[in-house]
């Protein structure tokens, strides 16, 4: 691993800790290397990217808190945690409403959560973030967005909207590369969607699904 990517390990064990941490100390920005190195173990080593977390609020850092909840978000994912994982999206939403500037893709990432959960009783909250005027830079923002609106609708029986809005999601899915000259492939939608763009198939062909 170069010399600075030492925060960027997706690997974990005594040694590399051990490593990790005796940069750290020599560090200036600690809380910055405590919070990159966290999202690297996230979906691999969660509970040492939770507890790399928690080291890094109690450094007490602001300018990129709702990252840092992302993240953390991310890591209680991976543990099937599902709970945390929506309280963590909460709190890093609510912290952009406090500072717009402080964005991140949670505003695509929770609501699309709540629809392929079907947890009803968060659909509001979902509704209202989803209808919201931030958009995403790529096509896999549009197409959660548009994917969430049509689960959502779909469960709430607003056929038509639900519809429309899988139609839209499909569109985004279904467009080669990412319009990107010098990174045809950033932010495309995956084949790792397809068990959800299956469901928006059914969907935008009229078929009654989420009974």
């Amino acid at each position: 691993m170069a010399r600075q990517d030492w925060f960027r390990n997706t690997d974990w064990n005594p040694e590399i800790k051990a490593t990790f941490y005796k940069k750290l100390g020599r560090a200036r920005k600690k809380d910055q290397y405590l919070k990159i190195q966290a999202y690297y173990l996230s979906c691999t080593f969660p509970e040492v990217a939770l507890d790399l977390l928690e080291e890094y609020f109690a450094r007490g850092d602001k300018f990129f808190l709702a990252d840092a909840f992302v993240t953390q978000a991310s890591a209680y994912l991976s543990l099937g945690n599902i709970e945390n994982a929506f309280t963590s999206y909460e709190r890093a939403l609510n912290r952009e409403r406090e500072f717009p500037h402080a964005g991140t893709e949670a505003f695509v990432d929770y609501p699309f959560l709540v629809a392929k959960r079907r947890c009803r009783e968060r659909y509001d909250s979902a509704l209202e973030v989803l209808r919201g005027k931030k958009t995403g830079i790529f096509r896999v923002h549009a197409f959660k967005r548009e994917a969430a609106l049509a689960l959502i609708l779909a469960d709430l029986k607003e056929c038509s909207s639900a519809r429309e809005h899988a139609v839209a999601a499909l569109g985004f899915a279904e467009t080669p590369g990412s319009g990107l000259r010098y990174h045809p492939h950033l932010g495309t939608v995956t084949s790792a969607y397809e068990p959800i763009c299956a469901t928006l198939r059914e969907l935008a062909g009229f078929d009654s699904i989420l009974q």
